[in-house]
């Protein structure tokens, strides 16, 4: 993504003219990623997904090529590599600990494992997108953009995506944290080899969800790094000075 990104501002100077085909790829990650996610009966394979139509919504905003366009995408991509982190660290966890990613295997881990419940709980709402994480942010700053450059097929596109996010990190929750009919196929043996869930398997997670929570209250330091950084890839004579000034 970094650098379809780096390319497209620098190589093609983020010409309006080329800025169609990096939003259609962008509009069909987002689609198909999330139409997927909701297909899928794994922890691991909604996670994979996601991460699809993910780089679906960074794309949105270098397509959009203009200054609050690469600053939401370089915000989005800058949250979205620590909360999808940390939901990944979750189910590494979850599979680790409880030998399975099937959802129709879980249920009742919010018992079970309560730190863990909290740091998939903070990551899944950062992800759809939910105030005040730092998804809240992301998806605002998307959605302003498209409507500033009156796109709004493309503001409607995000949320309903956004909405979908929202619907499988549900469907995962009340799955894995919540509901209790996955314990039913349990045998007792798998019950009683079940350990305990580590600190150590949890901190990770924890830490960067907390991350998420305090970039999207305090937004402010980062909102303004990119879009300095917006502003250098529209004018990228600096960058192209210094990387050319390198070469023997």
């Amino acid at each position: 993504v970094y650098a379809i990104v780096r390319v497209y501002a620098v190589v093609f100077e983020a010409d309006r003219r080329y800025g169609w085909a990096l939003m259609a790829v962008a509009l069909l990650s987002l689609l198909v990623g999330a139409l997927g996610a909701a297909g899928e009966s794994t922890m691991r394979a909604v996670m994979a997904f996601s991460m699809v139509s993910h780089a679906g919504f960074i794309l949105v905003g270098p397509a959009l090529a203009s200054r609050p366009g690469f600053a939401a995408g370089i915000y989005y991509l800058v949250q979205y590599v620590l909360v999808k982190a940390g939901l990944l660290v979750c189910v590494g966890t979850v599979e680790t600990v409880y030998g399975t990613g099937r959802l129709d295997r879980l249920g009742g881990l919010v018992g079970r494992a309560p730190m863990l419940a909290l740091a998939f709980m903070l990551g899944a709402l950062s992800l759809a997108g939910m105030p005040p994480m730092s998804g809240f942010v992301a998806k605002l700053l998307l959605i302003r953009a498209a409507v500033g450059e009156a796109s709004y097929l493309v503001a409607v596109v995000v949320t309903l995506v956004g909405l979908l996010t929202l619907l499988a990190m549900l469907r995962v929750w009340n799955a894995v944290f919540w509901g209790h009919e996955g314990e039913a196929t349990w045998t007792d043996e798998e019950v009683t080899g079940h350990r305990r869930t580590r600190v150590g398997l949890v901190a990770p997670a924890l830490g960067l969800a907390v991350l998420s929570l305090a970039l999207g209250v305090a937004a402010q330091p980062l909102l303004t790094a990119v879009d300095t950084a917006a502003a250098v890839l529209l004018d990228p004579a600096g960058y192209a000075e210094a990387v050319g000034g390198r070469l023997p």
